[in-house]
Formats: structure tokens, C-alpha cells, sequence
């Protein structure tokens, strides 16, 4: 069967819009914010949290014209995110529970890469 040709539902649209408002709040709070000062590697992390932001503030509005290179690079972005927050994680300087940490990560990065591949298939035709 072939999935590009699957109805699309006003669901299918506001979980898109959704996602694409998501990314870009979160890209914007990203290029804002910078890295954590408890980062072991406060440096070199504040340019790569302002990198991520960046590229999900480019896939963010990309992802409402349904091009495939938008869902791409925002479902890696948002793993290299879920990676980059994993690696510069510290426990002791943070007033955060560690649990928290992991599920607030899991909601706000792991359920939209969730959505985006389960959204793709809609949007976009397949090849071949």
C-alpha cells in the first residue's frame, strides 16, 4: 500500500503544527538561553545548544510545507538534542532530580521525534 496517498485528517494537521511550533519555541529558547553554566563543557556546549536552536528554528516553519529535508533534519536535531543533553547533564550542580531530568527530556524531545516519524509517511510521498 502505498502511504503517501493516506487521508489526511485535520488531526494530521494540527499534530504538524503542533510539532512545528514546538521546534520552534524550543530552537528560539535555545538560541536565547545557551547552555547551562553547570555544564562541564560550558564552552563548547553553549555553541552547540545555539546550533541546535538554529537548525530548529530553519526546519520549523520547513516542516508546514511538508518537505522531506525539514523532517529529517528536525528528527536528528531533536536526537543530537536528546544526546547533547544526556552528555552535559550534571547531577551536582543542578537542583533538578535526576528523574525529572530524564522525563522532561523523554516528553520534550522524544515525543516530537515520536510524532515526526509517525507524521512523515502522511506528508510526505513516497518514492518509488
Amino acid at each position: 500500500m502505498n502511504r503517501s496517498v493516506q487521508d489526511r485528517t485535520p488531526y494530521h494537521w494540527a499534530l504538524l503544527a503542533l510539532c512545528a511550533t514546538h521546534l520552534l519555541v524550543f530552537g528560539v529558547a535555545s538560541v536565547v538561553g545557551g547552555s547551562s553554566p553547570s555544564s562541564h563543557f560550558h564552552a563548547i556546549d553553549d555553541y552547540v545548544v545555539r546550533a541546535i536552536g538554529l537548525l530548529l528554528i530553519i526546519s520549523a516553519p520547513a516542516l508546514l510545507f511538508r518537505w522531506n529535508w525539514a523532517f529529517t533534519v528536525a528528527i536528528a536535531v531533536l536526537a543530537f538534542s536528546m544526546l547533547e543533553i544526556a552528555v552535559t547533564f550534571n547531577p551536582a550542580a543542578s537542583h533538578v532530580p535526576v528523574g525529572f531530568e530524564v522525563v522532561w527530556t523523554l516528553v520534550l524531545v522524544g515525543l516530537p521525534i515520536w510524532l515526526l516519524n509517525w507524521l512523515r509517511p502522511v506528508f510526505v510521498p513516497s518514492r518509488g
